[in-house]
């Protein structure tokens, strides 16, 4: 492939990116208005995931691209394709399809899905896997406890298998090579060093300044400029744009005060959608499908933060719309 047609693709990547942040926004009117699309629409949920797949597929092996993408960053990218997968397991139950045709739709997007994963390198979304297994496992067996505790054991026993996929050995070979050097201190530029550091200056450094109205938005990289100007860190380490830490980037930026907000909504939201969905027929499927979203961020926000950028900020919020209209009935009120 020339590459001027290579670089026409990443033009197109840029406006398929634009899309990305703005589809979401668009939708939410509409499932507002209309909520009894919400669960019909659901079937778009699995849709994304194998489309997620194809470009994946085609990123890695058609323009060779060392870490698939999509129309954003690897990380964020795995991080979406994987709540599409756990969502639309959540909301099969909804999908206006056959049984047979419900069945190879969702192994269709879970491979894809999978294999977007993979081939994004993203660590983050490798994590959460079993994390999101545990959940799916204990919604199923919850009544069960032997057949819940013999499900964890062999999920335990099979997820270091992932270790002989090449990417992901490579990929957490890296990440223990980078972590040793960094605590040896001969590295603290790489994606494990930066984000051991960052949670060190953050944690030690930063928040004792400013414990309960932090630095304001976007706040972080001018005090850290800031820090390593007057000596007080690595002069060289000021490039890093957030602390790659749910907590400690609300925290740093919005003090206790913003991090006691933005948790009171998330709570707040999680209870009244449980407490709607458990007045209607398809509560469990409801129920498990935020319980998958709340994971996923609780995991991913460990490593990074999906508040701290627009996409995943946009993505999870409008899911928790989407999802709250899910347990509306028709009619757009509860069933009693």
């Amino acid at each position: 492939m020339t590459s001027g047609h290579t670089e026409a693709l990443f033009e197109v990547d840029k406006n398929l990116r634009s899309l990305a942040y703005l589809a979401p926004v668009a939708a939410m009117p509409l499932l507002c208005l209309a909520p009894s699309l919400a669960r019909k629409l659901a079937v778009c949920l699995p849709l994304a995931a194998i489309c997620a797949g194809v470009v994946a597929i085609y990123q890695k092996l058609g323009l060779d691209i060392e870490r698939a993408h999509g129309g954003t960053h690897p990380i964020l990218f795995a991080d979406m394709t994987l709540m599409l997968v756990a969502l639309s397991w959540g909301t099969r139950a909804f999908w206006p399809l056959t049984g047979k045709l419900k069945n190879l739709l969702l192994i269709a997007s879970t491979l894809l899905g999978i294999i977007a994963i993979v081939f994004s390198g993203s660590r983050g979304s490798w994590i959460a896997l079993p994390v999101l297994g545990l959940i799916a496992l204990h919604h199923q067996w919850r009544g069960q406890p032997k057949r819940f505790t013999l499900a964890v054991v062999i999920m335990i026993a099979v997820t270091p298998t992932l270790y002989l996929v090449p990417q992901v050995k490579q990929r957490v070979d890296v990440a223990v090579t980078q972590a040793s050097d960094f605590y040896a201190g001969k590295d603290f530029g790489s994606s494990v060093a930066a984000r051991l550091n960052v949670w060190h200056i953050t944690a030690q450094q930063m928040l004792p300044k400013a414990p309960w109205t932090g630095f304001g938005y976007q706040g972080f990289k001018p005090e850290l400029k800031a820090m390593a100007k007057s000596g007080e860190i690595n002069r060289r380490f000021n490039w890093i744009s957030h602390p790659h830490n749910e907590v400690l980037h609300l925290w740093v930026e919005q003090g206790l005060v913003g991090l006691s907000l933005m948790l009171s909504i998330w709570v707040l939201a999680y209870r009244s959608i449980v407490r709607t969905a458990r007045q209607n027929e398809h509560a469990d499927s409801v129920i498990l499908s935020l319980r998958f979203l709340v994971g996923g961020l609780a995991v991913y926000g460990l490593t990074d933060t999906m508040t701290g950028n627009l996409i995943t900020h946009t993505f999870f919020a409008g899911m928790l719309v989407w999802i709250s209209r899910m347990a509306i009935d028709a009619e757009g009120k509860p069933n009693r």
